[in-house]
């Protein structure tokens, strides 16, 4: 699996060491990073970065993530507002002499700037999306990656993911967006590539194809079991448009895995190489 468009490329060129104490390491987001104790890092050196989510996931994702997020928001907007005005409400019940001193009348005001500032909070809202800190590392023999999908700073139930052509290990964001990812890395551990899919229409080709389930085999591509490359070329910050670097490289993954058959669509922007295995 191969992002040929760079949409996923996280720059993991800063690094850093962990706290002696606490064995933690500071993320690029602010948050405190709890490792895996059971990775292996021998030069204790790791790459930090950085991921938007919104930049790799579909735009019809983002759109409902965004409708989600905003009914999450919206309803805990409500109630710091209700709370706001409870607390004014209550502040003048306990202070009706008109004659009340400058205090009181700065702590007044202070609760109807709570007020004012929540309604100007509500008003200018704007969802930016989930924010993943990514951690790279050499453990002596391959490079390594492991995404915070909870974005919590907790990577201690991460996976640590190498290049996907060697263990096929992939895994998913979150049980809201469902949205699944691959890993790759790239020049001495400087780039994470996440490899997003940037539409469903390549998953589904991908069964037709070459879906093999040896207990069920009515389920069976016309294929099944045949090698997959899987190439990039639609770049999600563009609405899945294809570019000619994105092609570019994918034909360069057709000559570099000696693939035999080429399946490209366009609308679904993605390359699909088949491998004969005899």
């Amino acid at each position: 699996m191969i992002d040929c468009t760079g949409s996923g490329d996280v720059n993991t060129t800063t690094e850093v060491a962990a706290d002696a104490q606490t064995k933690q390491l500071a993320g690029l987001s602010g948050r405190k990073l709890t490792i895996n104790d059971k990775w292996v890092n021998p030069s204790g050196k790791w790459r930090i970065g950085l991921l938007q989510g919104y930049k790799v996931f579909s735009s019809s994702l983002v759109k409902r993530l965004k409708s989600d997020r905003r009914k999450d928001w919206d309803k805990a907007q409500a109630a710091s507002l209700q709370e706001a005005h409870r607390r004014l409400k209550a502040f003048d019940d306990q202070n009706q002499d008109p004659g009340s001193s400058s205090t009181v009348k700065a702590q007044r005001q202070d609760l109807v700037d709570a007020i004012d500032a929540l309604k100007t909070l509500q008003s200018s809202y704007e969802d930016l999306g989930p924010v993943y800190d990514v951690v790279a590392w050499f453990d002596g023999s391959k490079w390594r990656a492991a995404v915070d999908t909870s974005e919590k700073g907790d990577l201690s139930q991460e996976t640590a993911y190498t290049n996907f052509v060697h263990e096929r290990q992939w895994g998913t964001f979150s049980k809201r967006d469902l949205c699944n990812f691959a890993i790759n890395i790239y020049d001495d551990g400087n780039v994470v590539s996440v490899v997003v899919a940037a539409g469903a229409h390549g998953s589904h080709v991908a069964g037709i194809v070459a879906a093999h389930d040896p207990d069920h085999p009515e389920l069976n591509g016309v294929a099944p079991g045949a090698q997959i490359v899987c190439c990039k070329i639609g770049d999600s910050r563009l609405g899945s448009m294809e570019t000619a670097l994105g092609m570019e490289r994918a034909v360069n993954a057709v000559l570099r895995n000696k693939c035999d058959l080429v399946n490209m669509f366009v609308a679904g922007a993605v390359v699909m190489i088949f491998r004969v295995v005899a």
